[in-house]
């Protein structure tokens, strides 16, 4: 058995999903929705530099679940699904998940995404696991807009897919081969780790500089959708 790990923003989904999911929210919120936009849009630049501050990134987020009551949250969460991620989910990366849970693998979403959006993503592909950030609650059982533990982002995957790994070794689990996809050179450390256990790396939709490190270590790489289903992607009428 083998674990299957992908990344979710523009490896199996078209888009960002967190960034999604709070101009989603926004429509329903009545806030001033620009100067949301604009930080969302300063986040994404300072993501594909390679400098973003994920702390940051990920309090902006979950803000936006204090906004709002968890009932409220799950009836929304159900909307953004069923119109915005289920027309969206493009075939050729349901086909990347279907070929390892076809073969008994497990399969896992590690993301920087927080969970709240990124399990019920999880949940479209039949994905078994999701290690991503956690939104904390409070005794009430309602979001505080807080982080609840570490964040999922370079080195933050590799903590949270050996922690997973180790998980399963304590339940009887013994892995007999890994795989990693992923479309940004951000990921290059949880590439490296599962190079390290033999793993197979594979670029899906690479950016230009994860594209020349594959090439340079001969890893697979691999289109999961094409400019279509982008295009698609940035026009949500929800948004």
């Amino acid at each position: 058995m083998k674990l299957a790990i992908f990344d979710l923003d523009h490896t199996l989904m078209p888009m960002d999903t967190g960034d999604s999911w709070v101009r989603f929210l926004l429509k329903r919120s009545g806030r001033d929705p620009k100067p949301v936009h604009e930080k969302l849009d300063e986040f994404t630049r300072t993501y594909r530099e390679g400098r973003i501050d994920i702390d940051e990134f990920e309090r902006f987020q979950m803000q936006f679940l204090a906004s709002f009551r968890r009932k409220e949250l799950d009836q929304y969460m159900e909307e953004f699904i069923a119109r915005w991620i289920r027309p969206n989910v493009p075939d050729g990366a349901r086909t990347l998940v279907n070929r390892h849970r076809e073969a008994g693998d497990i399969t896992a979403l590690c993301t920087a995404t927080y969970s709240f959006v990124s399990r019920a993503v999880a949940d479209v592909f039949g994905i078994d696991a999701v290690l991503a950030a956690e939104a904390e609650m409070g005794a009430d059982g309602e979001f505080t807009g807080r982080l609840n533990g570490s964040h999922a982002y370079r080195e933050g995957k590799v903590l949270k897919t050996r922690a997973f790994i180790e998980e399963q070794q304590r339940l009887g689990v013994r892995f007999d081969g890994y795989a990693f996809y992923s479309d940004s050179f951000n990921d290059q450390p949880l590439f490296d780790f599962i190079a390290s256990l033999g793993g197979a790396c594979v670029a899906v939709n690479p950016d230009e500089t994860l594209r020349r490190i594959a090439l340079e270590r001969g890893w697979a790489s691999v289109n999961s959708y094409d400019s279509s289903a982008l295009q698609k992607a940035l026009h949500c009428p929800e948004i």
